[in-house]
């Protein structure tokens, strides 16, 4: 009896299948290669739900009893054949396998990760006015203006940017070659999905503006307040360090830097000659730490930042000084016209006064603030031609408890080129200081300056 009911239900098992797969074959005109159309087993009152229009009609190289076998099967995608593959033990698809990785040496390079070069040139030529102090034959010192025109290349960087297979890590080394080769930049960066991590020597996160290229900057230089900032009270800057990144994600973006990076030491009165190896034993003592928190809002970054920075008041002697800032930067396009912004606000201390200043036993505090401004026509691509007129206003009090110590610049310029490619810009700077600000800026010479730049630039 039970062998009866199981031979039953094989046959019908048999007839059930072999009338689906007839009924597809009616309903999606489907006749197996060289074989002639068979009647339909399916009653002519079947009702066309019976019928399945999504199922996939038996392969036409079957022959007709194995297509009556076979079970109806939905298509599989490749990626779901690599997946059966491997679970098979099997290797996938060479023609797509290939489609990522070339085959022979190439495709041992590729494996090894790619190179990928940078670079970038200015040529400048510049009218200034300038005043310097001579003396006469009396021997009476004298302020004499004094106009030059100069012709010079301020910058030619090459940089390397190594990409390793995994897709977490990056690399990369920029060398700066006017006048004596000086290395910029050597970081490692690891990039994960809430977590950066980066050391070696970077720009320190402190300051939009100083933390901009000043390639991706519409300004031909950074002007006399980052001298006095970066050089000369050693805000932000380039530096020997690490920093920890944690970050969101989306079109509102919190994150939190957190870093430290290695102090120098005055060695000369010249603010250029500093030194680094001799504090390298002072351990944690020599390290000058930075915090930065932004929220990217669309096109908005606004944020807010400490240092708490290592100065050198005299020569061979450090000491901590307190620096704090906001800022905001907008980057946006309003149709064929695009807008750029650029403002911040900068506090601190310092141990720059004015030689004339009776001592009081305190640091002094500086402030300053700085507005960069370009609204760009018609680029909205790389290698789009562009038009884009630009601003900047800077302002440095040096010391909060003295008059008459303002130091100033204003900023006008228009370049043309093509996008991100190339540009040449026209660029008027205006620079002045008040009677009273502190002489060890500048060194005694007097900084009051007009120019007139011409300058082309090309990156690549």
């Amino acid at each position: 009896m039970v062998t009866a009911i199981l031979r039953g239900a094989r046959y019908g098992g048999l007839w059930l299948a072999l009338s689906l797969a007839t009924t597809r074959a009616q309903a999606q005109d489907v006749t197996p290669e060289g074989a002639a159309p068979s009647p339909p087993n399916v009653p002519a009152e079947t009702p066309p739900a019976a019928v399945t229009p999504n199922a996939a009609a038996p392969d036409a190289a079957l022959a007709p009893a194995e297509a009556e076998a076979a079970p109806p099967t939905a298509p599989v995608s490749d990626a779901q054949a690599g997946k059966k593959s491997k679970k098979k033990g099997k290797e996938p698809d060479r023609a797509h396998a290939g489609a990522s990785t070339p085959a022979g040496p190439w495709g041992f390079l590729a494996r090894l990760g790619r190179l990928e070069p940078t670079g970038r040139i200015f040529v400048r030529g510049a009218w200034t006015r300038r005043h310097e102090a001579v003396v006469d034959a009396a021997g009476a010192t004298r302020d004499q203006r004094v106009d030059s025109l100069d012709v010079s290349i301020p910058s030619a960087r090459l940089g390397l940017y190594y990409h390793p297979p995994v897709k977490w890590l990056t690399a990369n080394v920029e060398v700066e070659l006017t006048g004596k080769p000086k290395l910029k930049d050597a970081w490692l960066r690891s990039r994960f999905r809430y977590v950066t991590a980066k050391a070696g020597q970077f720009k320190m996160p402190f300051s939009a503006l100083e933390m901009e290229s000043i390639w991706d900057l519409p300004l031909a230089d950074r002007g006399l307040l980052h001298t006095a900032l970066v050089k000369e009270l050693q805000v932000a800057g380039r530096r020997p360090g690490f920093a920890l990144e944690v970050h969101g994600r989306g079109k509102v973006r919190p994150s939190l830097t957190v870093g430290g990076f290695q102090g120098s030491v005055l060695v000369d009165d010249d603010p250029d000659k500093r030194d680094v190896d001799l504090l390298y034993q002072q351990g944690m003592a020599s390290q000058s730490w930075v915090a930065r928190a932004e929220l990217k809002v669309h096109d908005f970054v606004f944020a807010a930042e400490y240092e708490d920075r290592l100065g050198t008041p005299a020569l061979l002697v450090t000491k901590y000084y307190q620096t704090g800032g906001v800022d905001m930067t907008l980057d946006t396009e309003l149709g064929r016209t695009g807008l750029r912004v650029w403002v911040e606000g900068l506090m601190g201390q310092s141990w720059l006064e004015n030689w004339y200043k009776p001592p009081d036993g305190r640091d002094a505090t500086f402030l300053a603030g700085r507005l960069v401004s370009a609204v760009r026509f018609m680029a909205r691509r790389k290698g789009d031609l562009y038009v884009e007129p630009y601003g900047m206003l800077g302002l440095l009090e040096p010391d909060t408890a003295v008059e008459h110590d303002f130091a100033s610049e204003e900023v006008l310029g228009v370049n043309v080129g093509l996008w991100k490619i190339v540009r040449a810009g026209l660029e008027l700077q205006i620079q002045h200081v008040e009677r009273n600000f502190p002489q060890t800026y500048y060194l005694g010479n007097n900084p009051d300056r007009m120019a007139l730049l011409l300058q082309a630039g090309a990156q690549f």
